[in-house]
Order: C-alpha cells, then sequence, then structure tokens
C-alpha cells in the first residue's frame, strides 16, 4: 500500500474498480476497443455498452451480474470478464452469462421484428475472461496464455454457434515473458493487466505512448486513499 503511495509500485488493471474505470466503455470505447482487437486477432470497434445486469428467471432468483458487456459496430456482443480467483469462476458460470446475453438478445429481435424474426438474425456473443491465476480446468502448458474455445464436430468442422469463449492467463503469460522484451500490442496490454514493476510500466509507456494516458489516470485514482484500502481489503 506505501510503495504504491509512493510510486515505488504500479498497480495492474487486473484489480476490479480500475479495470472497470480505465476500460469503460462509455469513456473509453476506443481504448477498450484497441484491447479486444489484440484479444480476438482482429480490428474491432465498441459502438455501445449494454447493461451488465442481466434478467432474473424467477422471483427468488438472483440477477446475473457482468462486469462489461459492449455491442461493436459489426452487431457482435462481447462481455468482458476479470477475475482474480479462477476457481471462483468456472467454465459453466460462462455459460451462464452467455445465455443469458443470448435470451436477451433473441427478446428483443422478436419484439423489432416479429414474425420476420429469423434465429439467423442472433449476433454472435463473444466472452472473455482474464484470470490472474487460471482455474485447473484450464489449465495447459505455462506457455500458453490465450485459449478459444467454440462449438466443433468430432471431426473438427467449426459450427455456426452463437456462442464463442477466450481464457487468457494472465499468470501463463507473465511466467512466458519472463526476462523477455515486449514485442507486440497484445504484450504491452497484457503486461499493463498484469505487472506492477515500475521497470516494466515504462517500457510499456515507451512501446506506445498511449498507454501513459491509463497509467496516468490510474495514479490520479490512487490519491483517494479509501480506494486503495479498499482494493487490498478484497
Amino acid at each position: 500500500f506505501l510503495d504504491v503511495c509512493m510510486g515505488k509500485r504500479g498497480i495492474p488493471l487486473h484489480y476490479d474498480v480500475f479495470f472497470k474505470a480505465l476500460l469503460s466503455p462509455d469513456k473509453h470505447p476506443k481504448r477498450l476497443g484497441r484491447l479486444l482487437s489484440q484479444i480476438l486477432g482482429q480490428p474491432v470497434e465498441v459502438v455501445s455498452s449494454i447493461s451488465n445486469e442481466g434478467t432474473k428467471i424467477c422471483d427468488k432468483g438472483s440477477f446475473v451480474l457482468m462486469d462489461i458487456v459492449v455491442r461493436l459496430l459489426n452487431g457482435e456482443i462481447v462481455n468482458l470478464e476479470i477475475q482474480k480467483v479462477g476457481y471462483l469462476f468456472p467454465v459453466k458460470r460462462f455459460d451462464c452469462y452467455c445465455a443469458d446475453l443470448t435470451m436477451r438478445e433473441y427478446s428483443r429481435l422478436r419484439e423489432a421484428h416479429g414474425k420476420d424474426f429469423t434465429y439467423d438474425m442472433l449476433p454472435k456473443i463473444i466472452s472473455i475472461a482474464l484470470f490472474e491465476t487460471t482455474p485447473s480446468e484450464l489449465s495447459v502448458d505455462s506457455s500458453t496464455y490465450i485459449q478459444h474455445s467454440q462449438m466443433r464436430t468430432e471431426y473438427g468442422r467449426a459450427l455456426n454457434s452463437v456462442h464463442e469463449h477466450y481464457y487468457v492467463s494472465l499468470d501463463n503469460f507473465a511466467h512466458s515473458m519472463h526476462n523477455k522484451p515486449i514485442k507486440t500490442e497484445l504484450e504491452a496490454w497484457l503486461m499493463l493487466l498484469n505487472s506492477v514493476n515500475i521497470e516494466r510500466i515504462n517500457e510499456i509507456i515507451g512501446f506506445d505512448s498511449k498507454f501513459a494516458d491509463i497509467y496516468k489516470e490510474m495514479f490520479e485514482m490512487t490519491v483517494k486513499p479509501e480506494e486503495l484500502i479498499h482494493m487490498y481489503g478484497n
């Protein structure tokens, strides 16, 4: 806590309060679009945010509450989640999030198009989970830090499913980047999400000066001690 206040230690962006503020789709859509483009491996543009509060399917049920949900220019929907403790976020939980978003889109499109509605109108729902600690069910070789899941047949044929999942293991990324320089924008983003080392932070800013704005906003937030105390208390 004191090292952060004195500027001797950085703050990883995977802390919830910073993650949601600095990648806000309403305040920073272009910034968020850059991160999503790197993870998805293709240029995307964020056009609007979607309520992160899901539907309540029964009177005694609870609401599904997601981190960041956005609609892209091509109509696809992305749900971006950040998780410090991997085992608290199993793959089945991700399936529930995707199901909720799918049914919300189904209801919206049915109401808008009526009898002309077809299931082909449903947009792709892309879910991305960023893990500080990889859950055991996703454990692979430590050099692998992004896993992409989509529906396929037993013969390997990809199906045109609505759902796609991306799992990003920040612990595996840190291991694979040990003593290695940053060479790509994806590496710079994942290092930003994960590293508190001041030398690494300077390297990230040197790689692309646009990252300096993120760190500036982040450290301005630390002026409020209650935010940091809450962060370390969790």
